[in-house]
């Protein structure tokens, strides 16, 4: 989206933002077993696992472009949302709006 100002061009970017703190990444603790015939028709998956640490995702779109910024954090802390922040918008030109 294009807007005119002052007869300068200035370009408006819209962007939305999701932060999932607390993502818990597990491991499972045997390896799935491959359908067998006559058995069981699907994939047989054991329902232990083994337990990491918490992560915290913080993700954007551009919703023109549909460009995707990441940045995954072990804590969740502004000082991370500020990082994710710097880093759109370094990535735009100076003379974008974000919004």
């Amino acid at each position: 989206m294009e807007i005119r100002l002052s007869g300068h061009r200035a370009y408006r970017t819209e962007y939305h933002i999701v932060w999932k703190p607390e993502i818990q990444a597990i491991e499972n603790k045997t390896p799935d077993l491959n359908p067998i015939s006559g058995e069981y028709a699907s994939y047989f998956r054991d329902y232990e696992y083994k337990r990491h640490e918490t992560l915290s995702l913080i993700a954007g779109l551009d919703l023109h472009s549909g460009y995707i910024f990441g940045l995954v954090k072990e804590r969740h802390r502004s000082l991370e949302f500020i990082e994710f922040l710097k880093k759109v918008d370094n990535y735009y030109p100076k003379d974008r709006k974000i919004r």
